[in-house]
């Protein structure tokens, strides 16, 4: 859907550069589409990044980050995004785009090629917004991996103690 919406907006005359970060098993499809659909100037596939500083560059040069995923459940990549004040323009009701208020601290956009285009182009036109949802990301979404792993830790140590209290009702039981 994404290249596809890149498609809709080289269509209509639109000027962009659309890096592609990543490698994955759709990686041939995808470059295929692009060379079908005459999009290899706009859309550029760079491959895996393990340059934590180069892909930090990525994000913070980004005006606006694409993630039309329906089935990502807490991606690594929309915290490096939060992290860095970069905007996200994600798919409305996927699970990536919990905690997402439209136009606040990112984006959402039905799950079609035709509106989703619509959005980026809407989007793109008004960069003060894309700052300041970028910025108000960062504050509401974005989260130390400190945090994370406190979190983490106190959520095994509830389990460990409803664990331990099951463990003894049961043996009590026997």
């Amino acid at each position: 859907m994404l290249i596809e919406s890149l498609y809709y907006l080289k269509k209509k005359g639109l000027f962009f550069k659309a890096f592609i970060v990543g490698t994955g098993k759709d990686e041939k499809y995808l470059k295929d589409l692009v060379r079908k659909l005459k999009l290899e100037n706009e859309v550029i596939f760079v491959g895996k990044i393990i340059d934590r500083e180069l892909l930090k560059g990525y994000y913070a040069r980004a005006d606006l980050f694409l993630f039309p995923s329906l089935y990502d459940a807490s991606p690594l990549v929309l915290q490096e995004t939060f992290a860095l004040s970069c905007p996200s323009l994600l798919i409305k009701g996927s699970n990536a785009s919990e905690g997402i208020i439209d136009g606040y601290n990112g984006f959402l956009s039905e799950n079609n090629a035709f509106y989703y285009a619509n959005m980026i182009e809407n989007l793109i036109k008004n960069k003060s917004l894309l700052r300041e949802v970028g910025k108000n990301a960062q504050k509401t979404l974005y989260r130390p991996w400190e945090k994370v792993v406190d979190e983490v830790v106190e959520r095994y140590k509830e389990l460990i103690f409803i664990y331990q209290k099951i463990f003894k009702n049961n043996h009590k039981r026997m």
